[in-house]
């Protein structure tokens, strides 16, 4: 098969793919999912964001095209935590009730500096914020 027919059999596949990746809200159940707000020294909890507004609200508070990979300075103090937690896939042969809630990611954030540290699975990096997330995030 000659090169020229390489790119739109290329651009086929792909088209085929997304038309297969997407989602049918009458087929597909939306996952169960919260954040969990706690205190940082004691882990209880403060508050919690279980609706889809709350969420939302919340993520679109952080300004997340404002953060900055950067280093926590070593005296800062870790407030409150924020405990992403969402359903597990639904698996071949499981039924939808057997499903369990799980922490995806941790978002901490400091009280005496505008930095959080977003925490996946182990994988951790720190980001400088601004001001006005950190008050928000503050007043959770």
């Amino acid at each position: 098969m000659g090169k020229k027919y390489l790119l739109p059999l290329l651009l086929l596949f792909t088209l085929v793919l997304a038309a297969c990746a997407g989602t049918n809200s009458d087929t597909q159940e939306k996952k169960e999912q919260y954040i969990a707000i706690t205190d940082a020294a004691d882990g209880e909890t403060i508050k919690t964001l279980n609706t889809d507004e709350a969420i939302e609200d919340f993520i679109n508070k952080l300004a997340l095209e404002n953060w900055e990979i950067e280093s926590l300075p070593s005296d800062t103090q870790a407030e409150r935590k924020f405990i992403l937690n969402q359903s597990e896939t639904i698996k071949l042969g499981q039924d939808k009730d057997d499903l369990t809630l799980s922490p995806g990611a941790e978002l901490i954030s400091y009280g005496d500096a505008p930095y959080v540290t977003l925490d996946i699975k182990g994988f951790q990096l720190t980001f400088a914020v601004p001001q006005t997330t950190a008050d928000y995030l503050h007043n959770l």
